[in-house]
């Protein structure tokens, strides 16, 4: 279960495990927006609904969050790209992508935002470690780095599973 974190003007930062968001909430940090109704997390002494949605209660929080940056992972890259190959355009679920160095890592390339995009594994095999011009495939998008991801339009995975407490928050 995850928890959306709003900024202190309330527009989507990033998803957190609810346990962490719990440990915030009690500590002050930040203020509940919204909360499941069905799941509850229980303590020695009292039991609390899990928060669905929080928001910061300082701006130095929020700006914090904004100049660290979105984080590079596996998961991250599949969202900035929509979950599509960024050769051919195929939709792959998040565990059946790979990942493709643009500028090939044995000539140079590194693993970072601007490097990396989301492949199938068919196209991945066709370029091997060449490069785009040798390989004669072309991007459908320029790789960078995103600046947020929750406010991306077209999530394939949250599609459905997005919970509801979450859609005021989140642009469809």
């Amino acid at each position: 279960m995850e928890t959306l974190v709003l900024s202190s003007s309330f527009l989507p930062l990033r998803r957190v495990s609810w346990f962490r968001s719990m440990s915030w909430l009690l500590s002050g940090r930040v203020e509940l927006v919204a909360e499941y109704e069905d799941q509850t997390v229980a303590s020695y002494s009292k039991e609390y609904r899990t928060p669905a949605v929080v928001r910061y209660k300082s701006k130095n929080s929020a700006t914090f969050h904004q100049r660290r940056g979105v984080r590079f992972n596996r998961r991250n890259v599949w969202q900035r790209d929509n979950g599509c190959c960024q050769y051919c355009g195929k939709h792959l679920p998040i565990s059946d992508f790979t990942f493709d160095h643009v500028s090939p890592r044995h000539r140079g390339g590194t693993t970072c935002w601007e490097n990396v995009v989301v492949c199938c594994p068919k196209c991945n095999q066709k370029k091997g470690s060449q490069t785009l011009k040798e390989a004669g495939m072309h991007l459908r998008t320029v790789p960078k780095r995103p600046k947020s991801l929750l406010a991306k339009p077209n999530l394939v995975e949250w599609e459905d599973s997005m919970p509801d407490q979450w859609r005021d928050f989140v642009s469809p």
